[in-house]
């Protein structure tokens, strides 16, 4: 995984210094807490669990206002259960998840920019892992909305997310009713600043 991730930083790097006439890219480093929504909830009830997160993203402007961003992004996902004998189980489920955000600037202005994102994203299952030992019933992709604010200063952002799971993960025999909810916070670097269109 750590060979993975380091791969991406360079490939995110190398193709923002060829394309600086075309694009943006950058980093995004956060914190993300998750639950699981859905009419199956188990146990007596769930709290949040938490995770870092990592990834890197490609920009593209169409003018001023609006632009595209695909990302890349490794974090957890899961829950803290409240079993029925008042213990708690805890599940965590890897993913490298691929959103693509659609983002509108509310003003164009160099210093402090608000924008909105919102946009689909796919998620590829890595590991599943809970207190009993690795799950083995979970699907492989997980696919979700996204929607969030935020403000650039310089070549920084700062965030706030909320996915919304649109699939069920569970594949076990049962097919729980069972689905992703996360809200993260990210900063964003940005490698190359581009002029605007």
């Amino acid at each position: 995984m750590k060979k993975l991730i380091a791969i991406l930083v360079c490939l995110l790097i190398t193709i923002g210094v060829f394309a600086q006439n075309k694009l943006n890219t950058g980093l995004n480093i956060g914190y993300s807490s998750s639950t699981f929504v859905g009419h199956d909830i188990p146990g007596k009830g769930l709290a949040s669990v938490s995770s870092a997160l990592i990834g890197g993203y490609f920009r593209y402007g169409f003018n001023p206002r609006y632009a595209i961003q695909p990302e890349l992004n490794f974090y957890a996902k899961g829950a803290r259960i409240n079993t029925v004998d008042n213990l708690y189980e805890y599940v965590y489920l890897g993913y490298l998840e691929i959103p693509v955000l659609f983002e509108m600037k509310f003003r164009n202005e160099k210093k402090l920019k608000p924008i909105i994102y919102a946009g689909p994203a796919i998620g590829i299952n890595t590991n599943a892992s809970g207190s009993r030992g690795y799950l083995t019933n979970v699907r492989k992709m997980d696919g979700s909305m996204i929607a969030g604010m935020g403000i650039e200063i310089w070549k920084l952002s700062f965030q706030v997310r909320y996915g919304l799971g649109l699939t069920r993960f569970d594949n076990s025999d049962q097919n729980l009713n069972l689905r992703n909810s996360t809200l993260s916070m990210l900063v964003g670097f940005n490698f190359v600043t581009k002029k605007e269109p």
